[in-house]
Protein backbone atom coordinates (compact mmCIF):
# COMPACT_ATOMS: atom_id res chain seq x y z
CA UNK A 1 0.00 0.00 0.00
CA UNK A 2 2.82 2.36 0.89
CA UNK A 3 4.60 1.61 -2.39
CA UNK A 4 1.45 2.40 -4.38
CA UNK A 5 1.02 5.71 -2.56
CA UNK A 6 4.64 6.67 -3.17
CA UNK A 7 4.31 5.72 -6.82
CA UNK A 8 1.22 7.90 -7.23
CA UNK A 9 2.97 10.84 -5.55
CA UNK A 10 6.03 10.37 -7.77
CA UNK A 11 3.88 10.29 -10.93
CA UNK A 12 2.08 13.49 -9.88
CA UNK A 13 5.40 15.23 -9.24
CA UNK A 14 6.81 14.12 -12.60
CA UNK A 15 3.69 15.24 -14.46
CA UNK A 16 3.78 18.60 -12.67
CA UNK A 17 7.43 19.10 -13.63
CA UNK A 18 6.70 18.18 -17.24
CA UNK A 19 3.80 20.64 -17.30
CA UNK A 20 5.85 23.55 -15.98
CA UNK A 21 8.78 22.78 -18.30
CA UNK A 22 6.49 22.64 -21.33
CA UNK A 23 4.78 25.78 -20.11
CA UNK A 24 8.08 27.66 -19.94
CA UNK A 25 9.03 26.45 -23.41
CA UNK A 26 5.64 27.51 -24.75
CA UNK A 27 5.91 30.92 -23.10
CA UNK A 28 9.44 31.49 -24.33
CA UNK A 29 9.27 30.37 -27.94
CA UNK A 30 5.63 30.70 -29.00
CA UNK A 31 3.20 32.54 -26.76
CA UNK A 32 5.13 35.77 -26.26
CA UNK A 33 5.69 36.28 -29.99
CA UNK A 34 2.12 35.49 -30.95
CA UNK A 35 0.55 37.41 -28.08
CA UNK A 36 2.33 40.55 -29.17
CA UNK A 37 -0.11 40.69 -32.10
CA UNK A 38 -3.27 39.59 -30.27
CA UNK A 39 -6.28 41.89 -30.03
CA UNK A 40 -5.94 42.40 -26.30
CA UNK A 41 -2.28 43.39 -26.49
CA UNK A 42 -2.98 45.64 -29.47
CA UNK A 43 -5.65 47.31 -27.38
CA UNK A 44 -3.21 47.84 -24.51
CA UNK A 45 -0.52 49.18 -26.83
CA UNK A 46 -2.97 51.55 -28.43
CA UNK A 47 -3.86 52.86 -24.98
CA UNK A 48 -0.22 53.29 -24.00
CA UNK A 49 0.49 55.25 -27.19
CA UNK A 50 -2.16 57.86 -26.44
CA UNK A 51 -2.58 57.70 -22.65
CA UNK A 52 -1.19 61.23 -22.17
CA UNK A 53 -3.85 62.74 -24.45
CA UNK A 54 -6.94 60.98 -23.09
CA UNK A 55 -9.49 63.35 -21.53
CA UNK A 56 -12.43 60.98 -20.96
CA UNK A 57 -11.63 57.41 -19.97
CA UNK A 58 -14.33 54.74 -20.07
CA UNK A 59 -13.55 51.66 -18.02
CA UNK A 60 -15.86 48.71 -17.68
CA UNK A 61 -16.67 45.24 -18.89
CA UNK A 62 -18.80 43.81 -21.70
CA UNK A 63 -21.64 46.35 -21.31
CA UNK A 64 -19.29 49.26 -22.11
CA UNK A 65 -17.43 47.22 -24.70
CA UNK A 66 -20.49 46.50 -26.80
CA UNK A 67 -22.56 49.56 -25.93
CA UNK A 68 -20.35 52.65 -26.28
CA UNK A 69 -18.73 54.16 -29.37
CA UNK A 70 -16.05 56.64 -28.17
CA UNK A 71 -15.86 58.32 -31.58
CA UNK A 72 -19.15 60.09 -30.90
CA UNK A 73 -17.69 62.19 -28.07
CA UNK A 74 -16.30 65.65 -28.75
CA UNK A 75 -13.40 65.26 -26.33
CA UNK A 76 -10.47 62.85 -26.69
CA UNK A 77 -12.15 59.68 -25.46
CA UNK A 78 -10.85 56.16 -24.92
CA UNK A 79 -12.97 53.11 -24.12
CA UNK A 80 -10.80 50.56 -22.33
CA UNK A 81 -13.55 48.06 -21.60
CA UNK A 82 -12.82 44.37 -21.72
CA UNK A 83 -15.12 41.42 -21.26
CA UNK A 84 -15.54 40.49 -17.57
CA UNK A 85 -12.94 42.98 -16.36
CA UNK A 86 -13.69 43.15 -12.64
CA UNK A 87 -13.14 45.96 -10.14
CA UNK A 88 -9.95 44.38 -8.71
CA UNK A 89 -8.42 44.34 -12.20
CA UNK A 90 -9.63 47.85 -12.94
CA UNK A 91 -8.18 49.19 -9.70
CA UNK A 92 -4.69 47.75 -10.23
CA UNK A 93 -4.69 48.94 -13.83
CA UNK A 94 -5.68 52.45 -12.71
CA UNK A 95 -3.05 52.39 -9.99
CA UNK A 96 -0.41 51.62 -12.61
CA UNK A 97 -1.41 54.20 -15.25
CA UNK A 98 -3.49 56.99 -13.74
CA UNK A 99 -0.53 59.26 -12.98
CA UNK A 100 0.68 58.94 -16.57
CA UNK A 101 -2.68 60.07 -17.98
CA UNK A 102 -1.77 63.73 -17.65
CA UNK A 103 -4.72 65.11 -19.67
CA UNK A 104 -7.34 63.00 -17.89
CA UNK A 105 -10.36 65.03 -16.81
CA UNK A 106 -13.07 62.43 -16.31
CA UNK A 107 -13.29 58.72 -15.49
CA UNK A 108 -16.50 56.94 -16.45
CA UNK A 109 -17.11 53.64 -14.66
CA UNK A 110 -19.59 50.95 -15.57
CA UNK A 111 -21.75 50.38 -12.49
CA UNK A 112 -24.81 48.23 -13.00
CA UNK A 113 -27.24 45.90 -11.34
CA UNK A 114 -24.85 42.95 -11.61
CA UNK A 115 -21.55 44.81 -11.15
CA UNK A 116 -21.02 43.59 -7.60
CA UNK A 117 -22.02 39.94 -7.92
CA UNK A 118 -19.40 37.33 -7.10
CA UNK A 119 -19.25 36.42 -10.81
CA UNK A 120 -18.09 39.95 -11.60
CA UNK A 121 -15.51 40.08 -8.80
CA UNK A 122 -13.57 36.86 -9.24
CA UNK A 123 -10.54 38.84 -10.35
CA UNK A 124 -7.75 37.84 -12.70
CA UNK A 125 -10.18 37.06 -15.49
CA UNK A 126 -7.82 38.48 -18.09
CA UNK A 127 -4.34 37.45 -16.92
CA UNK A 128 -2.44 38.63 -19.99
CA UNK A 129 -3.78 42.13 -19.61
CA UNK A 130 -3.81 42.57 -15.84
CA UNK A 131 -1.61 40.02 -14.06
CA UNK A 132 1.47 42.25 -14.31
CA UNK A 133 -0.31 44.96 -12.31
CA UNK A 134 -2.13 42.96 -9.62
CA UNK A 135 -0.91 42.74 -6.04
CA UNK A 136 -1.96 39.17 -5.29
CA UNK A 137 -1.20 39.44 -1.60
CA UNK A 138 -3.70 42.26 -1.28
CA UNK A 139 -6.20 40.48 -3.53
CA UNK A 140 -6.05 37.32 -1.44
CA UNK A 141 -6.30 39.28 1.81
CA UNK A 142 -9.78 40.53 0.91
CA UNK A 143 -10.97 37.23 -0.59
CA UNK A 144 -12.83 34.41 1.04
CA UNK A 145 -10.75 31.26 1.55
CA UNK A 146 -12.71 29.36 -1.09
CA UNK A 147 -11.60 31.96 -3.65
CA UNK A 148 -7.89 31.63 -2.90
CA UNK A 149 -7.46 28.51 -5.00
CA UNK A 150 -9.38 30.00 -7.91
CA UNK A 151 -7.25 33.14 -7.93
CA UNK A 152 -4.01 31.18 -7.79
CA UNK A 153 -5.34 28.80 -10.43
CA UNK A 154 -5.84 31.72 -12.79
CA UNK A 155 -2.46 33.18 -11.90
CA UNK A 156 -0.33 30.09 -12.31
CA UNK A 157 -2.21 27.95 -14.83
CA UNK A 158 -3.82 30.51 -17.12
CA UNK A 159 -1.51 33.49 -16.85
CA UNK A 160 -0.54 32.92 -20.48
CA UNK A 161 -3.70 34.41 -21.87
CA UNK A 162 -4.12 34.10 -25.62
CA UNK A 163 -6.09 37.20 -26.40
CA UNK A 164 -9.61 36.53 -25.15
CA UNK A 165 -8.87 32.84 -24.63
CA UNK A 166 -8.86 32.79 -20.86
CA UNK A 167 -11.51 30.09 -20.67
CA UNK A 168 -9.38 27.01 -20.09
CA UNK A 169 -11.98 24.27 -20.60
CA UNK A 170 -11.92 24.36 -24.40
CA UNK A 171 -8.43 25.71 -24.91
CA UNK A 172 -7.16 22.99 -27.20
CA UNK A 173 -10.30 22.84 -29.35
CA UNK A 174 -12.47 25.80 -30.31
CA UNK A 175 -10.34 28.37 -28.49
CA UNK A 176 -7.26 27.40 -30.44
CA UNK A 177 -9.16 28.07 -33.67
CA UNK A 178 -10.22 31.46 -32.33
CA UNK A 179 -6.63 32.15 -31.39
CA UNK A 180 -5.47 31.48 -34.94
CA UNK A 181 -8.21 33.78 -36.23
CA UNK A 182 -7.07 36.53 -33.88
CA UNK A 183 -3.65 36.44 -35.48
CA UNK A 184 -5.31 37.05 -38.82
CA UNK A 185 -7.45 39.83 -37.41
CA UNK A 186 -4.36 41.83 -36.58
CA UNK A 187 -3.28 41.91 -40.22
CA UNK A 188 -6.55 41.60 -42.11
CA UNK A 189 -9.54 43.73 -42.93
CA UNK A 190 -11.22 42.80 -39.66
CA UNK A 191 -8.61 44.74 -37.74
CA UNK A 192 -10.16 48.07 -38.75
CA UNK A 193 -13.61 47.12 -37.47
CA UNK A 194 -12.18 45.85 -34.20
CA UNK A 195 -10.22 49.07 -33.67
CA UNK A 196 -13.22 51.19 -34.58
CA UNK A 197 -15.22 49.42 -31.91
CA UNK A 198 -12.67 49.28 -29.13
CA UNK A 199 -9.97 51.88 -29.52
CA UNK A 200 -11.63 55.26 -29.83
CA UNK A 201 -10.79 57.88 -32.42
CA UNK A 202 -8.62 56.49 -35.17
CA UNK A 203 -6.58 58.41 -37.70
CA UNK A 204 -8.19 56.30 -40.39
CA UNK A 205 -11.51 57.97 -39.69
CA UNK A 206 -10.13 61.32 -40.92
CA UNK A 207 -8.73 59.97 -44.17
CA UNK A 208 -10.62 60.19 -47.42
CA UNK A 209 -11.49 56.78 -48.86
CA UNK A 210 -9.29 55.73 -51.74
CA UNK A 211 -11.13 55.73 -55.06
CA UNK A 212 -11.06 52.41 -56.81
CA UNK A 213 -9.56 52.50 -60.28
CA UNK A 214 -12.07 52.20 -63.06
CA UNK A 215 -12.06 48.73 -64.60
CA UNK A 216 -13.53 47.55 -67.85
CA UNK A 217 -17.08 46.28 -67.36
CA UNK A 218 -16.14 42.72 -68.32
CA UNK A 219 -13.31 42.61 -65.79
CA UNK A 220 -15.40 44.38 -63.13
CA UNK A 221 -18.19 41.84 -63.40
CA UNK A 222 -15.74 39.05 -62.68
CA UNK A 223 -13.96 40.75 -59.81
CA UNK A 224 -16.97 42.14 -57.98
CA UNK A 225 -18.35 39.93 -55.26
CA UNK A 226 -22.10 39.42 -54.99
CA UNK A 227 -23.76 41.67 -52.46
CA UNK A 228 -23.91 40.12 -49.02
CA UNK A 229 -27.32 39.40 -47.57
CA UNK A 230 -28.35 41.95 -44.95
CA UNK A 231 -27.77 40.68 -41.44
CA UNK A 232 -30.81 39.97 -39.38
CA UNK A 233 -31.10 42.31 -36.41
CA UNK A 234 -30.75 40.46 -33.13
CA UNK A 235 -33.39 41.52 -30.63
CA UNK A 236 -34.07 40.72 -27.00
CA UNK A 237 -36.39 37.80 -26.29
CA UNK A 238 -38.15 36.61 -23.16
CA UNK A 239 -36.61 33.13 -23.26
CA UNK A 240 -33.06 34.39 -23.75
CA UNK A 241 -33.66 37.10 -21.12
CA UNK A 242 -34.26 34.44 -18.48
CA UNK A 243 -31.00 32.75 -19.47
CA UNK A 244 -29.18 36.09 -19.37
CA UNK A 245 -30.35 36.82 -15.84
CA UNK A 246 -29.17 33.42 -14.59
CA UNK A 247 -25.79 34.01 -16.22
CA UNK A 248 -25.25 37.56 -14.97
CA UNK A 249 -26.32 37.26 -11.33
CA UNK A 250 -24.45 35.13 -8.83
CA UNK A 251 -24.48 35.03 -5.03
CA UNK A 252 -23.54 37.06 -3.14
CA UNK A 253 -25.19 39.89 -5.01
CA UNK A 254 -23.02 42.46 -3.24
CA UNK A 255 -19.68 40.72 -2.98
CA UNK A 256 -17.33 42.14 -0.33
CA UNK A 257 -14.34 42.21 -2.61
CA UNK A 258 -16.15 43.98 -5.44
CA UNK A 259 -17.35 46.67 -3.02
CA UNK A 260 -13.87 47.00 -1.52
CA UNK A 261 -12.16 47.59 -4.89
CA UNK A 262 -14.95 49.80 -6.20
CA UNK A 263 -14.34 52.12 -3.27
CA UNK A 264 -10.58 51.99 -3.84
CA UNK A 265 -11.06 53.11 -7.46
CA UNK A 266 -13.24 56.01 -6.34
CA UNK A 267 -10.73 57.09 -3.69
CA UNK A 268 -7.79 56.74 -6.07
CA UNK A 269 -9.46 59.13 -8.52
CA UNK A 270 -10.64 61.51 -5.79
CA UNK A 271 -7.12 61.80 -4.38
CA UNK A 272 -5.97 63.01 -7.80
CA UNK A 273 -8.93 65.38 -8.26
CA UNK A 274 -10.31 63.36 -11.16
CA UNK A 275 -14.12 63.25 -11.09
CA UNK A 276 -15.84 59.90 -11.53
CA UNK A 277 -19.12 59.49 -13.37
CA UNK A 278 -20.84 56.14 -12.94
CA UNK A 279 -23.09 54.77 -15.66
CA UNK A 280 -25.76 52.07 -15.43
CA UNK A 281 -26.18 50.64 -18.90
CA UNK A 282 -29.62 49.87 -20.38
CA UNK A 283 -31.32 46.50 -19.94
CA UNK A 284 -34.25 45.06 -21.84
CA UNK A 285 -37.64 44.68 -20.20
CA UNK A 286 -37.21 40.91 -20.22
CA UNK A 287 -33.94 41.12 -18.33
CA UNK A 288 -35.31 43.61 -15.80
CA UNK A 289 -38.57 41.72 -15.27
CA UNK A 290 -36.90 38.34 -14.76
CA UNK A 291 -34.34 39.86 -12.38
CA UNK A 292 -37.18 41.30 -10.28
CA UNK A 293 -39.12 38.04 -10.43
CA UNK A 294 -36.07 36.05 -9.29
CA UNK A 295 -35.49 38.56 -6.48
CA UNK A 296 -32.11 39.67 -7.77
CA UNK A 297 -30.82 43.26 -7.71
CA UNK A 298 -33.64 45.58 -8.71
CA UNK A 299 -33.10 49.17 -9.83
CA UNK A 300 -34.37 50.45 -6.48
CA UNK A 301 -32.09 48.19 -4.46
CA UNK A 302 -29.09 49.09 -6.58
CA UNK A 303 -29.64 52.82 -6.08
CA UNK A 304 -30.08 52.32 -2.36
CA UNK A 305 -27.05 50.09 -1.79
CA UNK A 306 -24.57 51.82 -4.11
CA UNK A 307 -25.44 55.19 -5.56
CA UNK A 308 -27.22 56.64 -2.52
CA UNK A 309 -25.01 54.86 0.00
CA UNK A 310 -23.47 57.47 2.38
CA UNK A 311 -20.23 55.47 2.17
CA UNK A 312 -19.68 56.70 -1.39
CA UNK A 313 -20.99 60.23 -0.89
CA UNK A 314 -18.53 62.74 -2.29
CA UNK A 315 -16.68 60.05 -4.26
CA UNK A 316 -19.11 59.87 -7.19
CA UNK A 317 -19.32 63.14 -9.10
CA UNK A 318 -22.49 62.13 -10.96
CA UNK A 319 -24.48 58.99 -11.63
CA UNK A 320 -26.21 58.44 -14.96
CA UNK A 321 -28.88 55.78 -14.70
CA UNK A 322 -30.06 54.25 -17.98
CA UNK A 323 -31.21 50.84 -16.74
CA UNK A 324 -34.82 51.33 -17.86
CA UNK A 325 -34.37 53.83 -20.67
CA UNK A 326 -35.10 51.25 -23.39
CA UNK A 327 -37.62 49.02 -21.64
CA UNK A 328 -39.86 49.09 -24.72
CA UNK A 329 -37.08 48.84 -27.32
CA UNK A 330 -36.34 45.14 -27.66
CA UNK A 331 -34.82 45.84 -31.08
CA UNK A 332 -31.86 47.64 -29.47
CA UNK A 333 -30.61 44.64 -27.48
CA UNK A 334 -28.86 41.38 -28.06
CA UNK A 335 -30.98 38.31 -27.36
CA UNK A 336 -30.32 38.06 -23.61
CA UNK A 337 -31.25 41.70 -23.09
CA UNK A 338 -28.10 42.52 -21.11
CA UNK A 339 -26.06 44.04 -23.96
CA UNK A 340 -26.92 46.53 -26.68
CA UNK A 341 -26.68 45.45 -30.29
CA UNK A 342 -25.12 47.58 -33.05
CA UNK A 343 -28.20 49.76 -33.49
CA UNK A 344 -28.58 50.16 -29.75
CA UNK A 345 -24.93 51.11 -29.48
CA UNK A 346 -25.35 53.93 -31.99
CA UNK A 347 -28.52 55.29 -30.43
CA UNK A 348 -27.40 55.03 -26.82
CA UNK A 349 -23.97 56.58 -27.41
CA UNK A 350 -25.66 59.70 -28.75
CA UNK A 351 -27.71 59.99 -25.55
CA UNK A 352 -24.68 59.37 -23.33
CA UNK A 353 -22.48 61.83 -25.24
CA UNK A 354 -25.12 64.53 -24.82
CA UNK A 355 -25.26 63.87 -21.07
CA UNK A 356 -21.49 63.75 -20.64
CA UNK A 357 -20.89 67.04 -22.47
CA UNK A 358 -22.32 69.34 -19.73
CA UNK A 359 -20.36 67.37 -17.13
CA UNK A 360 -17.16 68.08 -19.05
CA UNK A 361 -18.13 71.73 -19.43
CA UNK A 362 -18.60 71.93 -15.67
CA UNK A 363 -15.21 70.31 -15.02
CA UNK A 364 -13.41 72.62 -17.48
CA UNK A 365 -15.12 75.71 -16.01
CA UNK A 366 -14.05 74.64 -12.54
CA UNK A 367 -10.44 74.19 -13.70
CA UNK A 368 -10.41 77.59 -15.37
CA UNK A 369 -11.73 79.28 -12.24
CA UNK A 370 -8.89 77.77 -10.23
CA UNK A 371 -11.19 76.05 -7.74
Amino acid sequence: MLNITLTIIAVIIVLALIYFVLRKIFDRFLANKILSSSISMAHLKHFENQKKDIEIFFFGACEFNSGIDPRQFTHNTFNFSIQIASYPEQYYFFKRYIDEMTSLKLVVLSVGDNSFCSYASTGVTFPLMFSRFIDYRELLSVSRPRMWFKILWYKWLYSTDLGTLHYGRKFFSSNFKRFIKQRRIQYGAIKRSVQDKMFGKEETETLEPTKQEELPQAVKSKTEKPAAKPKKTICATAEAGAIGVEKHFTEPLFDKRALFYFEKILKLCTQRNIPVVTVSMPRSKYFLDVAREKDYVTEELFLKEIINNPKYKGLIFKHLNYLSIYRDRDDLFQAEGALLNAEGRREFTKVLADDILPVMDQIVAKENSGL
